[in-house]
């Protein structure tokens, strides 16, 4: 009878602690869902056949190759040789922000690029009439300073338009000053026009 016994409160105890258990994973699930509002469901979604994979034995990563691969990582530069070309060496930009340092650095950009005579940026006070839209953005969720964004005609290769975003979480934090912001700008600048010099 005490053998029973102890069989059954062994099985309560482990059925309350699994239902602890549960409750405490729905608890940080529910705050990974508020604190990460957009990137959750994405790590989530990640994690769930990281699992999956782990539990059949099929896990694609060992610990060490992921611990190397996380060494080679970069933040903010894409290779863009594959991904197509400007037509010409001209292209016109619409500079849609409204913070002065990111129009300084948008504009000093532009000069410089100018001034190599590879490439022509003329600018243009219509939108609609841009290849690139140079604004900003505000994420910390990202490491980037900067980010350019293209979309490419499939038939050509050719980029049809191209937005190019300064990051003002970290470019006006006080830990970076104009040079940077100027800095980052002809860089994603530089992104697109290298690859128009090839054909």
């Amino acid at each position: 009878m005490k053998l029973i016994g102890n069989i059954l409160r062994w099985i309560w105890r482990t059925f309350l602690g699994l239902i602890w258990l549960s409750m405490v994973l729905a608890c940080g699930l529910g705050l990974l869902f508020y604190f990460q509002q957009e990137t959750a469901p994405q790590m989530l979604q990640t994690l769930a056949q990281e699992v999956q994979m782990m539990v059949k034995g099929q896990s694609e990563v060992t610990i060490e190759e992921g611990v190397n691969t996380i060494k080679h990582l970069t933040t903010d530069t894409v290779n863009t040789a594959d991904h197509g070309r400007w037509e010409t060496n001209t292209a016109t930009v619409y500079i849609e922000t409204q913070n002065p340092t990111f129009v300084a650095a948008y504009e000093t950009a532009i000069a410089n690029w100018n001034a190599t005579g590879a490439f022509t940026f003329v600018m243009t006070s219509d939108p609609n009439q841009a290849d690139i839209i140079a604004t900003e953005m505000n994420n910390g969720n990202t490491q980037a300073a900067g980010e350019a964004n293209s979309t490419t005609n499939l038939l050509t290769n050719y980029y049809s338009s191209v937005t190019v975003r300064l990051n003002s979480f970290y470019l006006l934090n006080d830990q970076y000053g104009y040079d940077e912001a100027g800095q980052k700008a002809q860089d994603h600048y530089s992104e697109f026009v290298s690859t128009s010099q090839r054909n």
